[in-house]
């Protein structure tokens, strides 16, 4: 599991034996944030770290890059 969140709005990163926990600094209100999970045994799932952790790279880059629309 996986929660993406822009670096600008951590506040806080804490964890005891049975929780990690990310505190965030709201924007106008709201907080942004993308939670994350896979599963090993769905079809053509992640299985390991590395392929868990090369996804991560690609979805925060896909999420950093601004959207374009052409006419």
């Amino acid at each position: 599991m996986a929660i993406i969140y822009r670096v600008q709005d951590l506040i806080e990163l804490t964890e005891d034996q049975q929780s990690q926990v990310v505190t965030l600094r709201p924007r106008d209100g709201k907080l942004t944030y993308y939670f994350l999970a896979a599963w090993q045994m769905e079809p053509d799932g992640i299985r390991t770290e590395d392929e868990f952790t090369d996804y991560l790279g690609m979805l925060t880059r896909e999420l950093d890059s601004p959207v374009e629309i052409s006419p």
